[in-house]
């Protein structure tokens, strides 16, 4: 038994060693996540364009494209039991009315991430909601806000 979780620890300072202090990831999903823990809040574009960069150069805001890093980000987001805000991620459909893309290419696939209750829907306080984000509330379902809707907080990505 001792042995089993001497090499448990192993195995996780080997996974953490791989990401930069601040940095949190997986070699299976083969990503590094940052979410500060008092973070400032900000619209989407900010979010995309200028703070993941300003943290990590390479750094952009995350992109979940896999059902496995999904589930990694879920269990990572849910497992110290803070009350967050909802978080930006990578997709919009600003270039493509209609349908989501993610900010370095590609199109949000349904079956990835699941949609929070009647998501996406299009309506909110404030107009048009063409960014997603992941639902704090609704268990880090996506769900689709208005751009410039202020109180959301990055969660910044880079490959490994």
């Amino acid at each position: 038994m001792y042995v089993l979780h001497k090499m448990n620890l192993h195995i996780f300072l080997y996974i953490h060693s791989a990401c930069e202090p601040g940095w949190e990831g997986d070699l299976e999903v083969g990503s590094c996540y940052h979410l500060q823990l008092n973070p400032p809040s900000m619209a989407w574009a900010p979010a995309a364009t200028s703070y993941c960069p300003s943290i990590r150069r390479g750094s952009f805001l995350a992109e979940v494209k896999t059902r496995e890093e999904y589930n990694y980000l879920l269990k990572w987001l849910s497992r110290d039991g803070l009350d967050r805000p909802s978080i930006w991620i990578g997709a919009s459909e600003l270039q493509t009315p209609g349908r989501y893309r993610w900010s370095r290419g590609g199109f949000v696939e349904d079956d990835v991430v699941p949609w929070g209750k009647s998501q996406p829907n299009h309506q909110g306080a404030g107009g048009s909601e063409d960014c997603l984000g992941l639902w704090s509330r609704d268990n880090y379902k996506m769900g689709d806000w208005n751009c410039e809707w202020p109180h959301n907080i990055p969660l910044c990505q880079y490959y490994l």
